[in-house]
């Protein structure tokens, strides 16, 4: 039964209910339809009052009462296909980073972090995640190639204050030479926010 069916039946529902307030009696209703899917005429009786749908298959004269067993089937799948929808519908459950194993802190030292300022920034051609990134690192100039072009337009971070890698080894992105690293944390929902200080800071100020 298809949902343009049941809708001809349930049409003149309020009607329906309006006539079993007023007399109190069992109003039935009856439509004959094509049903398409089974390239022949069904019956459907709808008893309002007691929230009873009956199906009727036809051949001809003959009216054959399809079995409540097959109701109930196409009851149970269209439910199971709600439950698979909802299931499809709800955020999927966020599982926290595990903790990197443990360093000493002679390997801590060994990093260089610094505070630096965007002073320009460009997509890299040909690369929809990258952007080409100039920095001030306070006594000198840096490039950077970043995976960030998905979560920021390269005109609205000229001026953001980031904490920069900075002797992390260069390596060649895109024919660009990408020196140092801008970290980032991630939020919950996937999406990159700069780690910055909370107040404006001297680009070059080590981070330690």
């Amino acid at each position: 039964m298809g949902f343009q069916d049941l809708k001809k039946v349930l049409k003149n529902k309020f009607k329906i209910e309006r006539e079993i307030e007023q007399t109190g009696n069992d109003v039935f209703r009856g439509d004959l339809y094509k049903n398409e899917y089974y390239n022949d005429y069904c019956f459907i009786k709808l008893r309002m009052k007691f929230c009873e749908i009956s199906f009727f298959k036809c051949d001809s004269r003959k009216f054959e009462k399809i079995e409540d067993e097959l109701i109930e089937a196409q009851k149970e799948k269209l439910q199971k296909t709600k439950e698979a929808n909802a299931q499809a519908a709800a955020p999927a459950e966020k599982t926290e980073t595990p903790f990197k194993p443990m360093i000493q802190y002679d390997d801590f030292t060994k990093l260089d972090i610094r505070v630096a300022t965007i002073t320009a920034a460009e997509k890299v051609k040909k690369a929809d995640r990258l952007l080409h990134i100039t920095l001030d690192v306070g006594s000198e100039t840096r490039e950077v190639v970043s995976g960030i072009a998905e979560h920021y337009a390269p005109e609205d971070i000229v001026g953001q204050q980031v904490t920069y890698l900075a002797n992390l080894a260069p390596r060649t992105l895109k024919k660009i030479e990408s020196s140092g690293m801008i970290l980032m944390a991630e939020d919950a929902d996937g999406k990159l926010k700069f780690v910055a200080p909370g107040d404006a800071t001297a680009a070059g100020s080590v981070i330690a």
